[in-house]
């Protein structure tokens, strides 16, 4: 790759999510709250073919060790390989109960696939599927056949995890009913059998 001038070496990041050495890291002489901020950052990234598409901006703010700053993107630690998401209940309004759960993921499509000049297997979901089912998650494209200028539909993958938690929690709570009644029902039949009279 070519080095970029006032850019340090970092990591190269794939759409597959993770992180590879390669990226260029444009400094940002802005010091934020938390300690100097390193964002916004040039990055040196792949499509869904594979080839290289130099000069991609992402929007994400790399920050120091702490990452304790006003925050509202994803950001390294120092020495990280994985970004870290903000989640501060600070930064968040409106907060309740998510409408999404267990009826959610049962209405999911998973699917096997592969991409178009492939042979290699894959497992996933189809964002028009999703869509219409978790708009939040998704990211939409243009319509039509898919040409260079097109723009891709996406998915934001780990924005399933919330839902797949909820589902969990969901369906262990009709584990805990089901075992619940079925302890009342055996307590029953043992009731029961000890009130018949004894047959020699």
């Amino acid at each position: 790759m070519v080095n970029e001038p006032g850019c340090d070496q970092g990591r190269l990041i794939h759409q597959r999510g993770h992180i590879e050495p390669g990226t260029k890291v444009r400094p940002n002489p802005h010091v934020h709250p938390a300690g100097e901020a390193l964002g916004p950052i040039v990055v040196h990234v792949k499509d869904v073919f594979g080839a290289l598409v130099t000069g991609s901006t992402v929007s994400a703010t790399l920050a120091k060790a702490t990452g304790t700053g006003n925050l509202t993107g994803v950001y390294l630690v120092s020495g990280g390989t994985s970004w870290i998401s903000t989640s501060d209940r600070r930064l968040k309004e409106n907060i309740g109960e998510a409408r999404y759960g267990l009826g959610t993921v049962m209405r999911i499509p998973v699917r096997e696939y592969n991409l178009k000049g492939s042979h290699e297997k894959k497992i996933g979901f189809v964002a028009q599927e999703l869509y219409p089912i978790v708009p939040e998650i998704v990211s939409k494209g243009d319509d039509g056949e898919f040409t260079a200028s097109s723009s891709p539909w996406g998915i934001d993958y780990a924005g399933l995890t919330p839902i797949l938690v909820k589902s969990i929690q969901e369906q262990q709570q009709q584990i805990e009913k089901l075992v619940e009644r079925l302890t009342e029902l055996e307590a029953r039949l043992r009731h029961a059998e000890s009130r018949k009279p004894n047959q020699e």
